[in-house]
């Protein structure tokens, strides 16, 4: 049966015919805020806060170690900030670069998807792009290197990405100097992941470039290199200027800090199976994208695969640099961060398929490519492996599909994590589920098939759902689970359907998960009824044979919107827990209100006090970051982190702080939860925050 075009009359076709791209870009963006919020400050504000209010310049400066530092702190972004903003409104102009540069990732997605070739259809690869932000997978940060994707606060390793992606859209155009114009710009923002865009943009330029006009590239990557240098030039000073100034670099081995501080940004020891996951989507990318991206324009095709070979090649420099050297200024690039633009290449790659299948005139490649694309909301590799079992029989592209799952479950039998790149076992986002079972419903009710037709795909959406085995009887049924899967890419090994959704919910019982076990089972009754009563299978494949591709994905827009507005109310505003960040404030503020400048507090499982209350810390773990840019600052935080986090009673931290000279000190109240021990001499609580004295006579 031929599949519905996109443009197909109907209500869906006339729907996508009048809607601007940028309109639904537009949209998806605002909704795409209320599902993830906004926090503010959190994370790395607490550097950049104090920047763009100049902490270092203000009364609190000279007292404060931490913010003395921040001179170094190199980032021309929050300079540009720094012109908006003052201590009434950063929350709000924070918030509004925030939905800007939101946006422009967006926007430039699907510049990069249109890019890829004239007769793609613009409004579906807005519709596409637009579903992006609806993406657990991608609302967050990377997982291996720890790099921002889309993370739910301001910070300038997000609003640099847009620059990357445009970088890339002029890459694909043949337009180099102008690529490398972008990527200076971005120098000011982000130095380090620009630089590794320079070395990716060259080296792609180099391999797109005939080799025997030697003169010619030559030309060009001298023209590239004036256009970066030239909008970098600001920073590059500013660098400089840095080294000349500070201090003398402390004897100690750079990898003891970052161990220390940062390993998920510089080691994988704690992120092996992730590493191994990705490895795997990049075969995919490989074995299956690929080929298709060779069907688009041959400057975005070339330009795709030498991109992700050139990332790809960057992780793993990452993953042996800090094995190899102690040099500051290599294991300061960071290359484990770049899996984040993995990541997006990714995600264009897979986009780009399916609106090319917008206009296939095939049922199997449109589902091939839906389905690989929704195995991105949770980064699924076994769905993404399952989603092109059916396309063709070519015994090479089968093995590799095999080969996907029989690594991926051992990574789950031997490690216990489950074959995901972001784990959602949090009932509020069940909708993951249902929006992948969805797709696979909707092909089958489509083509007229049973459920059991597609089990392989549905057992591969709900394995995600199963913990660590922690019994012989769990891994002996968690090998049999995938064993059915592997022996059924080839068909004449296929396992019967109900025994491997029987294995699945069984395994989810034993592990005492019954909320899952009766949405996981209600799921299913629910397919099997309407694939195999004859009452609602035959009214129902003629309703999904209206429905074009376009009209599912904008179901899932829609069903994204939703589900951001029930996320937003749930929360009660747009801060991750708006009751906390109220308390947060509020006791900061009640610092700055009742406390000289030059007054020292001891946090206790506090973090960030210092950022609203403009007080300094005695230590706290998250202002280590200083170590970066002021390498001599490291014994003193090092030291002062070990003890404090030796604290374990009131008691201690009052003996620590008197031992110090620090009268103020401010106990989360989470941390009083665990040491039951009253605080004596209060001098401030909240439900969150309680501030105390050293002694009575101190209040």
């Amino acid at each position: 049966m031929a599949a519905p075009h996109l443009h197909k009359k109907g209500f869906f076709g006339g729907v996508l015919q009048t809607v601007s791209p940028f309109g639904i870009i537009l949209l998806a963006t605002a909704f795409s805020v209320l599902l993830q919020g906004f926090a503010f400050p959190t994370g790395n504000n607490v550097f950049h806060v104090p920047v763009v209010l100049e902490y270092f310049q203000s009364a609190e400066g000279p007292h404060d170690l931490f913010t003395g530092t921040l001179k170094y702190f190199v980032s021309g972004f929050w300079v540009l900030v720094r012109i908006f903003a003052n201590e009434d409104n950063i929350y709000f102009v924070f918030f509004a670069f925030y939905i800007a540069t939101k946006f422009s990732i967006f926007l430039v997605l699907w510049l990069i998807v249109t890019e890829s070739g004239s007769n793609l259809h613009r409004t579906g690869a807005a519709l596409v792009v637009s579903l992006l932000g609806f993406f657990p997978f991608m609302l967050g940060i990377s997982p291996i290197g720890g790099n921002e994707i889309i993370v739910n606060y301001l910070t300038h390793s997000l609003v640099v990405i847009p620059f990357i992606l445009l970088s890339w859209v002029f890459l694909f155009q043949g337009r180099y100097a102008v690529s490398a114009l972008c990527l200076g710009v971005a120098f000011n923002i982000n130095a380090f992941a620009a630089i590794w865009g320079a070395i990716g943009l060259g080296l792609a330029v180099v391999l797109a470039m005939r080799t025997d006009d030697l003169a010619g590239l030559f030309k060009c990557i001298a023209r590239m290199s004036a256009a970066f240098l030239v909008p970098a030039l600001p920073t590059v000073i500013w660098i400089i200027d840095n080294i000349t100034d500070a201090k003398g670099v402390a004897d100690f081995d750079f990898r003891d800090y970052l161990h220390e501080y940062t390993p998920h940004h510089s080691y994988i020891y704690n992120t092996t199976s992730e590493l191994i996951l990705l490895v795997l989507m990049g075969v995919f990318f490989y074995f299956h994208l690929a080929p298709i991206l060779d069907t688009a324009r041959e400057s975005f095709s070339r330009g795709m695969k030498s991109l992700f070979s050139i990332y790809m090649a960057v992780v793993v420099v990452g993953v042996a640099l800090p094995y190899v050297t102690q040099s500051r200024l290599l294991l300061n690039l960071y290359p484990l961060r770049m899996d984040a633009y993995l990541i997006y290449l990714l995600v264009i790659a897979s986009a780009f398929w399916v609106v090319r299948s917008f206009r296939a005139g095939n049922d199997k490649e449109q589902e091939a490519s839906v389905l690989s694309f929704v195995s991105l909301l949770n980064g699924n590799v076994l769905l993404l492996a399952l989603s092109v079992s059916n396309l063709g029989d070519k015994h090479l592209k089968k093995l590799a599909v095999f080969s996907m799952i029989v690594i991926a479950g051992s990574v789950h039998v031997i490690n216990g994590e489950s074959p995901v790149l972001r784990t959602l076992f949090r009932m509020d986002l069940f909708h993951v589920y249902l929006i992948q079972v969805g797709a696979i419903a909707y092909f089958c009710l489509r083509r007229g098939m049973s459920i059991g037709e597609a089990y392989l795909g549905l057992v591969a959406v709900f394995v995600a759902l199963l913990p660590a085995p922690d019994s012989e009887l769990d891994l002996l049924m968690l090998v049999f689970i995938y064993a059915g899967l592997a022996m059924g890419v080839y068909r004449y090994f296929r396992v019967v359907p109900v025994v491997l959704f029987a294995l699945v919910l069984a395994y989810i019982f034993m592990n005492q998960r019954i909320e899952w076990l009766v949405l996981v089972s209600a799921v299913v009754l629910s397919l099997y009824a309407m694939s195999a009563t004859s009452l609602l299978g035959g009214p129902l494949s003629r309703v999904m044979n209206r429905i074009p591709l376009a009209g599912l994905l904008g179901a899932f827009l829609v069903f994204g919107f939703g589900f951001s507005g029930y996320a937003y109310a749930k929360r009660g505003g747009l801060a991750p827990n708006p009751e906390y960040r109220a308390n947060s404030v509020s006791v900061q503020a009640w610092a700055r209100e009742h406390t000289p400048p030059d007054t020292v507090f001891l946090p206790i499982g506090v973090e960030g006090f210092s950022t609203l209350s403009r007080r300094p810390v005695w230590i706290d773990w998250k202002i280590g970051a200083m170590v970066m840019w002021s390498p001599e600052t490291y014994d003193h935080w090092s030291g002062r982190v070990k003890k404090l986090t030796a604290i374990r009673s009131i008691r201690d931290a009052v003996a620590l702080a008197t031992k110090e000279g620090v009268t103020r000190i401010v106990y989360a109240r989470t941390w009083l939860d665990e040491a039951k021990e009253p605080v004596t001499c209060v001098l401030y609580r909240n439900p969150d925050f309680v501030i105390g004295a050293t002694t009575c006579d101190a209040r």
